[in-house]
């Protein structure tokens, strides 16, 4: 299987799907990985697959997916402001799996 290639956080992303934006900035800049299948996911190179911080979806349902659940990543920024602010990533409860 292909590695997936990392998309760097995109500003002009927020113009169509701003609840991905929003996302990214809660977590720090924290870039999605997109997969030759045309899924996408909340996720560093480094950490993969061991850390991801949503599940993947197609970016229309990932963008459905971050609107819905928006409140998990502004607990997690709070939680974790200091460690998002030195560029640190910390690990998010998969709460996806959860549910």
């Amino acid at each position: 299987m292909t590695d997936p290639a990392l998309i760097s956080f995109e500003p002009d992303a927020g113009k169509i799907y701003s609840s991905i934006a929003e996302v990214e900035i809660l977590l720090g800049g924290v870039g999605r990985l997109c997969f030759p299948d045309g899924t996408e996911q909340f996720a560093e190179n480094d950490t993969y697959p061991e850390v991801v911080y949503s599940p993947r979806l197609t970016t229309q349902a990932l963008a459905a997916f971050c609107e819905q659940n928006i409140d998990h990543y502004r607990a997690h920024s709070e939680r974790y402001s200091v460690e998002i602010n030195d560029g640190d990533a910390p690990e998010i409860t998969r709460f996806w799996e959860l549910e």
